[in-house]
């Protein structure tokens, strides 16, 4: 496996131990693949197994009746026919919908007629579909402030399948959010599983240092990150960086020259090229 450049850093003692246990997961197929197949399907999760990322992202919302599901937005309608399955109701939010009513949904056919008949997944289901390629997994908690008890029921679903516990203990997990609370909350859930808070610019150097006292990475928009300087400024605080959403061959070889410790893409075998092409000397 080939490792990507950091610079040196001088990490809190949860920091560092995220930064020597996690080195090689850097490959990461964003909402399982979504360039290859529809988004967060078990089509997206085969098709990105195939490229044996090093990590699957996936977000989580909450149904009417409190089920931890793999969906996006806050409405399933770009990704699924609940227009014509439900009349009405295109725009109304996931939490508004059990998850008998999800599950009538076609989460494929409005991407290609072969995908027709994939449906929306539980986050219990996620292990069974990640156990054979033995890959980690990005949890993103999405719209938190929409669905309270979230990072309950995500921990509830962690505890009834020792699976969680395996992916656990080979650090093959991350909690992602963009609200810092909702990450806290998460990890005083499970103060064991590494947490990843995601913005759209790189804070100063102050803000970093703060933040490293609570999060083992972090993530950013790949429109931020404009230099070496901006990921050595990021990994001095002692959090590793993931760059987000990177679709472009040349981009990807930039970042990871510039040292950055992840790339999440959609195309996952695009970025398997990518880094196959590298040169064995980076680590």
């Amino acid at each position: 496996m080939i490792h990507v450049r950091r610079t040196r850093a001088v990490p809190t003692a949860r920091a560092h131990r995220r930064l020597h246990r996690g080195r090689g997961r850097f490959a990461v197929a964003h909402r399982a693949g979504c360039g290859d197949a529809p988004e967060m399907t078990a089509a997206a999760f085969a098709a990105a197994a195939a490229h044996r990322p090093t990590t699957i992202e996936v977000d989580v919302q909450l149904t009417r009746d409190g089920v931890p599901v793999l969906l996006h937005d806050f409405t399933p309608a770009r990704t699924t026919d609940v227009a014509a399955v439900f009349p009405g109701r295109a725009d109304h939010p996931v939490n508004t919908f059990t998850l008998s009513e999800l599950h009538r949904l076609d989460a494929g056919a409005h991407r290609n007629g072969r995908f027709a008949g994939q449906r929306i997944l539980t986050l219990a289901e996620v292990p069974d579909l990640i156990g054979p390629c033995r890959t980690g997994l990005f949890v993103e908690l999405k719209h938190p402030a929409r669905h309270p008890g979230l990072e309950r029921a995500v921990d509830d679903v962690l505890s009834s399948d020792s699976r969680w516990d395996d992916l656990i203990a080979a650090d093959r997990l991350t909690f992602l959010s963009f609200a810092a609370d909702s990450l806290r909350r998460m990890s005083a859930l499970r103060p064991g599983v590494a947490s990843m808070w995601l913005a759209t610019r790189i804070p100063g150097r102050s803000r970093l240092a703060r933040l490293a006292g609570w999060a083992d990475e972090f993530g950013v928009d790949e429109r931020a990150v404009s230099g070496p300087d901006d990921v050595a400024r990021v990994q001095a605080a002692g959090l590793r960086l993931n760059v987000y959403t990177v679709n472009d061959p040349d981009r990807m070889r930039e970042l990871l020259d510039w040292g950055v410790d992840a790339l999440t893409t959609d195309y996952p075998g695009v970025l398997a090229a990518v880094l196959d092409r590298e040169p064995a000397g980076v680590n």
